[in-house]
């Protein structure tokens, strides 16, 4: 069976910033599902 994963920013952050770009690099290599989605911030 084949894990699917969520990684959820923070407040006020991104997909794109902090560790979750290397996360989900980490986690695809092993050929994993990875869903990233980007929130909106309110600002």
């Amino acid at each position: 069976m084949k894990n699917n994963y969520l990684l959820i920013h923070g407040s006020f952050g991104s997909p794109f910033s902090n560790w979750i770009p290397w996360l989900r690099k980490e986690l695809e290599k092993e050929n994993l599902e990875v869903y990233t989605p980007d929130f909106p911030t309110g600002v």
